[in-house]
């Protein structure tokens, strides 16, 4: 990984690829090349998704027990713990810790709260909400251990924003 070299042949890992409503995978890659997914076998529902871990020589695991409507995983840059945003009915950034095993609710205010990314240190993970009835998403930042409050990044009104 450190020279960026390809070695050995390709090896398919996915025969088809869960994508958003606005034609982007519902992937993620850390830093270590891991490979995590979006698996809806025989279904085009987003209830139906599993998530899926994926080792270097393409076997996969499923890293959840529960279908539930898993949308936009990332991993952590330290690789043990994936923040996803749950579809469900209380649209709600969810923490998975692979080492465990365990989903940890992250966020909670009743707005749609999505497009979950950690910081570089994994120590923040930065997402979008329309919390406090805000008319547009703003951007938010919290602990990645879900203590204290999330902090506003960005004051936006519908079509602009300001940081």
């Amino acid at each position: 990984l450190a020279t960026r070299e390809i070695h050995g042949a390709p090896i398919p890992i996915l025969s088809r690829l869960v994508t958003s409503t606005q034609g982007a995978g519902e992937f993620a890659i850390g830093p270590d090349g891991t490979f995590v997914y979006a698996d809806v076998p025989g279904s085009s529902s987003l209830r139906d998704r599993y998530m899926v871990w994926v080792s270097r020589d393409g076997r996969d695991e499923a890293i959840t027990a529960m279908p539930r409507e898993f949308v936009y995983p990332r991993i952590s840059p330290d690789g043990t713990r994936i923040a996803v945003y749950n579809a469900d009915e209380d649209r709600d950034i969810w923490i998975w810790d692979l080492a465990t095993k365990t989903p940890r609710r992250f966020t909670f205010d009743p707005a749609q709260d999505v497009y979950p990314l950690w910081t570089p240190d994994g120590r923040r993970v930065i997402f979008s909400s329309a919390a406090g009835g805000s008319k547009s998403a703003n951007l938010y930042s919290q602990a990645a251990d879900g203590t204290g409050a999330p902090d506003r990044l960005t004051m936006g009104e519908i079509g602009r924003a300001h940081v």
